[in-house]
């Protein structure tokens, strides 16, 4: 899962990619070969906010760059979601990626004021029953400018049910600011799906699936049976090729 949201960072052109870990980090060390990451050990889980924190001194700290944080546990978020929210970011500001769930029960909720400008995230365990009726949940993943980040970060405190340092209380802070806070809806929210058990792992390995599917029919393949048809990493195919069921092209080459 962190490869594949390593090779979308890379895929945006990211000039920086820093990789905050816990506990068994080292085990995603050994596998994961790359030279463009900094490894940053979280070495007590105090949170989201708290985790960012750890990455601070590896930032450039200007308001002309730029920070996007995405999850090793959330892999199937598109680059052009993602370039989309970079493009959104206001000047000195932040933008987040939003979307909309039936159940967004166990998520943070984006709450609006009157001019449905956003204002805060509130998450599950702080929030009372009606903002729990909002649909409109927080994905996590958000885009700052790195210098009014690092100030927000400096002030967060972890007075909350859980006791700790929510990386969305920068939202109520950019606004206590004066800053403008850009909500960028993701329409599809299989993408920010996270995965917590191996029931979510085998979801989200079956939307993948389909995704390797649809793209290998848009570029041309016929599939016999297209449910029966599995691919490990990435191929290139030729025009107008047939591909008969139960074929699966296996991962050749390592991941970068």
């Amino acid at each position: 899962m962190l490869a594949h949201t390593i090779t979308t960072a890379e895929d945006l052109g990211a000039d920086r990619i820093i990789v905050v870990y816990g506990h068994g980090g080292e085990q995603v060390r050994s596998i994961i070969q790359n030279d463009k990451i900094e490894w940053v050990e979280q070495k007590q889980r105090l949170g989201t906010g708290h985790a960012v924190q750890q990455a601070i001194p590896y930032f450039n700290q200007s308001a002309e760059e730029k920070v996007l944080v995405l999850y090793g546990d959330v892999p199937l978020a598109r680059k052009q979601t993602l370039q989309s929210l970079l493009d959104a970011q206001p000047s000195e500001s932040i933008a987040i990626l939003t979307t909309e769930l039936s159940n967004p029960q166990g998520y943070g909720r984006i709450v609006r004021n009157t001019s449905a400008k956003v204002e805060a995230i509130i998450e599950e365990k702080d929030a009372d029953q009606q903002t729990k009726l909002i649909k409109e949940i927080n994905t996590g993943i958000l885009c700052a400018s790195t210098s009014s980040l690092v100030d927000w970060l400096g002030r967060i405190d972890n007075n909350n049910q859980q006791k700790e340092y929510y990386l969305t209380d920068c939202i109520a802070l950019a606004v206590q600011d004066g800053k403008s806070v850009e909500a960028v809806a993701c329409q599809d929210p299989t993408e920010v799906m996270g995965v917590n058990d191996r029931i979510h792992l085998a979801e989200m390995e079956n939307i993948y699936q389909q995704r390797q599917r649809t793209e290998l029919m848009v570029n041309g393949a016929t599939l016999r049976d297209s449910s029966s048809v599995y691919v490990e990493g990435s191929i290139e195919i030729g025009n107008d090729i047939v591909i008969e069921p139960g074929v699966m092209f296996p991962k050749l080459l390592p991941e970068r």
